[in-house]
């Protein structure tokens, strides 16, 4: 279960990035 929240915290933060960094 710790596992599986940590992917899916991965998984959040690199779709937060790839957001931050998109041209507006």
């Amino acid at each position: 279960m710790v596992e599986l929240t940590k992917e899916i915290k991965c998984l959040i933060v690199e779709t937060l990035y790839l957001e931050d960094i998109t041209p507006d």
